[in-house]
């Protein structure tokens, strides 16, 4: 039985959710204790190449389905729309502004204490709602802005109960504060560019791409890039210690949940959109807090009350705006060059 895209919609958002809960969960459990510590360059390496390996076994699953001489001609054409430098290049966007992203949060996190980079950090939720509308024509209420920030607040408040009073005191006196700020200012803005366009290009016309096989380009593109940075940055480690040096359970399993949540985000940019991914995102950071009391006995403070009850908050007027406005006539951002923005559908 297949499930109606608007199905598809709300159920890749509550695993989305809750894969982000676990990972969390996987990854703190992958670094702590008296273990040798791995590579993550090769963890991302291998999450690449186990998301590719999914991939191919879905399209052959497809294939499989089909009879001959369809199955043959759909292979072929699947190879031809996987090997096209044309949409290749489309695709090379995204997975470029993503490794410019993350070696700006480098960047950031080395010249700011950890407060102001979450608190800055959340800026990406705010880029991705503004790109929406200017590049994707989205109409967004003026409630809904209201719970972009009260969303972004509230995260702020959650992420900052874990990390800000430990790490408010390891500050290093070689930091620069302007050239951090600038640092998360921009990854922010790699971050929602990317994340919109790459929705364009899942969702626009004019091209009979599956979602599978955008997937299979997005996979070879991440394999060459973090394999070039396993050669140029830590050729030497891997050849002293092995590729898989520091791997247990955890690691695997954490490798798998994280490659896990990549093909499972394609799906929920194609059948939802990013702003209400980064709102099922936003959820699991209260999800994992709350995880981390009985897995690593540690009880939330006050200020983590506060912030997920914004976030909660927040999701409550993001999803009630449109009822209201029909009562309310809530006023919309207006559509830059728009002629009728009154006809766009709601994101809810």
């Amino acid at each position: 039985m297949e499930l109606s895209p608007t199905a598809l919609k709300y159920a890749s958002l509550c695993v989305l959710c809750v894969q982000n809960s676990l990972l969390a969960i996987l990854m703190r459990l992958s670094r702590v204790g008296n273990f040798p510590r791995f590579n993550p360059a090769t963890a991302v390496f291998m999450g690449e190449t186990l998301k590719l390996a999914t991939c191919f076994v879905v399209l052959a699953h497809e294939f499989n389905a089909l009879k001959e001489p369809q199955r043959r001609k759909r292979m072929g054409e699947s190879f031809r729309t996987v090997t096209n430098v044309k949409e290749l290049l489309r695709v090379s966007v995204p997975a470029m502004l993503y490794v410019v992203q993350n070696n700006l949060q480098y960047v950031a996190v080395s010249n700011l204490d950890a407060p102001t980079f979450q608190i800055m950090y959340q800026l990406k939720i705010l880029t991705t709602a503004i790109f929406s509308v200017v590049m994707l024509r989205k109409t967004v209420l003026l409630t809904q802005w209201g719970a972009i920030v009260t969303l972004m607040m509230g995260v702020a408040l959650v992420q900052l109960d874990g990390d800000g009073a430990s790490a408010a005191a390891t500050a290093n006196t070689g930091q620069s504060t302007t050239k951090g700020l600038m640092a998360v200012v921009a990854a922010c803005v790699c971050s929602g560019f990317a994340g919109v366009y790459f929705e364009k290009i899942l969702k626009g016309s004019g091209s009979n791409t599956t979602l599978w096989e955008r997937n299979v380009q997005m996979c070879f593109l991440g394999m060459a890039l973090s394999g070039g940075g396993l050669v140029f940055n830590d050729f030497e480690s891997i050849m002293s210690r092995g590729f898989f040096y520091g791997y247990r359970p955890v690691v695997w399993a954490a490798i798998c949940m994280s490659a896990f949540g990549g093909l499972l985000t394609a799906v929920v940019v194609k059948y939802a959109d990013n702003i209400l991914k980064a709102f099922a995102t936003s959820i699991a950071v209260v999800l994992s807090v709350i995880m981390s009391v009985f897995v690593f006995d540690k009880m939330p403070t006050g200020q983590f009350v506060i912030g997920a009850i914004l976030v909660n908050g927040s999701v409550y007027m993001y999803s009630k705006a449109p009822e209201w406005r029909k009562s309310h006539l809530d006023p919309i951002l207006p559509l830059t060059g728009s002629k009728d923005s009154k006809e766009v559908k709601h994101i809810v």
